[in-house]
């Protein structure tokens, strides 16, 4: 399994030819993992600021965004998200960044859409399962699943929707030497659209997979720092990905880290140009990977 890093880099190669894009993919975090980068500890809570900018149209947006992770069974952890968004579009409206996005009414006219650059709303929840699987022949891997529930607003598209989506990843660490790790991440997103009418489903909401791989070095006790490369693909439009995660101690069971995070792809594709992170992490003891268990 050592060899997994090489054969993700050389799938991602051959996913790398040019293909035709003609619009945005909607924004979704990784999802969460029992690793060293995310939270070793199956009860914890996570708190994020993020900043999304994209000078070249004026888009910007800020969230904060809050992660539970709560014991299933003896290995495994429940996830809840709850994002808050504000989102400013600098005066360009979504249908004139992305016209193919906008839905029409049962007489074929355009829906209306709301004229404020600026808005404010919770984002879309997402509730999942992540963990340990054995996969027969490919030994153990780390497991998660998610459900984004229709219970957003369309008005902070590509940031946040009304669509139910469905994911499932698989990943896989392994250790460089004393200090270092590699990693590989695929992906599967199966997205349910929108009961709503404000958004073309078959523009808006689309199936596709992700790539991934990392890089990571332990810089100390709690201070780690990872490089990471992931590739999207829904429908045809894609996203590449870099970025520069660095986790520090705080206290005695928090750590404070910083994430960046660089668009490669093309202006057309992307939500924004790039993401700039500060993320609070609290962990409990008890129920970090390798410790005894609870008592009853």
């Amino acid at each position: 399994m050592r060899s997994l890093p090489l054969t993700v880099g050389l799938l991602l190669v051959a996913l790398l030819a040019p293909r035709s894009a003609r619009a945005q993919l909607l924004h979704l975090d990784p999802l969460p993992r029992l690793a060293a980068a995310d939270s070793t500890s199956r009860l914890a809570l996570t708190v994020r600021m993020d900043r999304f900018e994209d000078g070249k149209f004026g888009w910007s947006a800020n969230r904060l965004l809050v992660t539970a992770q709560l014991p299933a069974g003896a290995q495994a952890a429940f996830f809840v998200r709850m994002p808050w968004l504000t989102l400013d579009n600098g005066g360009l409206s979504l249908f004139s960044r992305w016209p193919w996005l906008r839905n029409t009414d049962d007489a074929g006219e355009p829906v209306a859409w709301p004229d404020a650059h600026r808005r404010s709303s919770f984002g879309q929840p997402e509730v999942g399962l992540t963990g340990p699987i054995q996969l027969p022949g490919l030994g153990p891997w780390g497991m998660g699943v998610a459900l984004g529930l229709p219970v957003s607003s369309d008005f902070l598209y590509p940031y946040s929707s009304t669509g139910i989506s469905l994911r499932g990843q698989l990943h896989r660490r392994v250790p460089l030497g004393r200090r270092g790790h590699a990693a590989g991440t695929i992906g599967y997103l199966k997205s349910m659209g929108s009961g709503k009418e404000w958004l073309a489903g078959d523009e808006a909401f689309l199936d596709g997979y992700l790539v991934g791989l990392q890089g990571g070095i332990s810089l100390g006790v709690r201070s780690r720092a990872a490089l990471s490369y992931l590739l999207q693909d829904r429908g045809g439009r894609r996203s590449q990905e870099v970025g520069l995660t660095m986790w520090f101690p705080w206290v005695q069971t928090g750590s404070v880290g910083l994430d960046f995070r660089r668009e490669l792809q093309g202006s057309l594709d992307r939500a924004a140009a790039w993401r700039l992170g500060v993320m609070f992490r609290f962990d409990s003891a008890r129920y970090r990977l390798g410790a005894p268990p609870p008592p009853e």
